[in-house]
């Protein structure tokens, strides 16, 4: 699946699910975790995307 806003690919597992034992502290560290990995990706991804735009563009020069 891809993520609509950014066209990163997000595959959500099935690990997402707690686990017995597991606290609420370290679900919200592993969820922290992977958002912000998710994030950096997104924001990566953008970057190149902008690159390779401002790339390709040639600077036109005005007339006035």
């Amino acid at each position: 699946m891809l993520d609509v806003a950014g066209g990163v690919p997000y595959f959500s597992d099935m690990s997402d699910k707690a686990k017995p034992g597991q606290s609420r502290d370290e679900r919200l560290k592993q969820a922290l975790k992977a958002n912000i990995a998710r994030r950096k990706a997104q924001a990566k991804a953008r970057a190149r995307d902008d690159e390779a735009h401002t790339d390709g563009e040639t600077e036109e020069s005005s007339d006035g």
